[in-house]
């Protein structure tokens, strides 16, 4: 309803190999810190490798544990659980 085409991948690897076979153009890239097979801060690192500067953001209820160095590059935004819509925007 905002605009915005949306892929979907079962977990973080999967996320990774998505963005790397297509999705470079994607952004932003929304991530859950605890996925599976691949920590949402690990798949974001990847990403990264791939498309600096891609605008991400990270989601977990578990705390802002993200790895600080990704977060400090500017890209990469965190936003604990619960939120709502408006926080997203």
């Amino acid at each position: 309803s905002r605009g915005y085409d949306v892929l979907m991948a079962k977990n973080g690897a999967d996320a990774v190999s998505l963005f790397q076979h297509g999705g470079q153009g994607l952004d932003p890239v929304l991530l859950d810190e605890n996925m599976p097979r691949m920590l949402g801060s690990q798949a974001a690192s990847e990403i990264l490798k791939i498309a600096p500067g891609t605008r991400i953001l990270i989601m977990s209820g578990y705390g802002t544990h993200v790895r600080p160095n990704l977060v400090g590059q500017g890209c990469v935004r965190f936003l604990g659980k619960p939120y709502n819509l408006q926080d997203l925007f």
